[in-house]
């Protein structure tokens, strides 16, 4: 079983570049779109790659595509508060009545 690491993404090392599950994730995660009445494509792809890793979204159902185990590395962060002033509908057009 492999063992792949979840930071910001999931991290792929390129030591499976050449396994077929490998290929059908990065064409999964790249897309081809025709602009809005243009004849114009838009590439977009939803992967980073460098020479060490391909980097996948986080929560990507890479288990449909290898059995793998993952090592969850996320920074848990701190909590922060958040104070506001918001008035309800109710408040602002006097709907209650």
């Amino acid at each position: 079983m492999i063992e792949l690491s979840r930071r910001s993404g999931i991290i792929i090392p390129k030591e499976y570049e050449n396994e077929s599950w490998y290929h059908l994730v990065r064409a999964k995660l790249f897309r081809r779109q025709q602009n809005y009445n243009s004849p114009d494509f838009t590439v977009n792809k939803y992967y980073s790659e460098s020479e060490k890793f391909l980097t996948i979204p986080r929560f990507f159902p890479i288990h449909d595509y290898v059995d793998c185990k993952i090592i969850d590395n996320r920074h848990i962060g701190e909590d922060i508060e958040i104070n506001h002033d918001s008035n309800k509908k109710e408040k602002i057009y006097d709907i209650s009545s």
